[in-house]
Parts: structure tokens; sequence; C-alpha cells
């Protein structure tokens, strides 16, 4: 059987548990009937060998840069600024990689 690597998103299994608010990294106001709101758009995509080097404490949406608040009064993106939210993370890269 031929072996397949494949990538993951690992945003979609921790931000449920991890983050408070915001929900997501883009923000839409319903246009239709099916409409979720916060949407995880941005990802970090890692190949499964580097899954042990990926700090899940360092993960997170910014809701502001360098004292700038990226979102509006209402919580939710501020378009003038973007219509996303950065995400930030860390891979331990202080030793060799195996892959």
């Amino acid at each position: 059987m031929e072996r397949i690597i494949l990538f993951f998103t690992i945003l979609c299994g921790i931000c449920s548990e991890t983050f408070a608010a915001p929900a997501g990294s883009y923000y839409r106001t319903p246009s239709g009937y099916r409409s979720h709101y916060w949407n995880m758009l941005d990802q970090v995509i890692i190949r499964p060998a580097l899954g042990s080097r990926f700090k899940k404490d360092k993960l997170a949406i910014l809701s502001d840069a360098e004292g700038q608040a990226l979102l509006s009064p209402g919580g939710v993106p501020s378009r003038i600024l973007s219509d996303h939210l950065p995400i930030t993370f860390c891979i331990d890269l202080s030793t060799g990689l195996n892959i």
C-alpha cells in the first residue's frame, strides 16, 4: 500500500477549546440562510512530522497589534484595517529536523 503524507490544519481543532474571543479570523454578516458569522479562513498548515514541535500555547488570533485595536466596538474586525484578523504561532526549530 502506498504511503501518503498529508498536511492538516491545526487551528480547527484547537480554536474551539483555546480561544474565548474572537471565535475565528474572519467575520461575515450573514447574507443567506446558512451563515455562521465567524469563520476560520486563515490557517497554519504543517506536516504531521512537525506536529510535536508546534507550540499550542503560542497560537493566537490577534485582536490588537502594537496597541492598535483590530476589532470594532462591536467586537468584529474593523473593516478600515482588514477584514481578517492575523494569527501568530510558533514552531520549535531549535534542533535538527528528521523528516
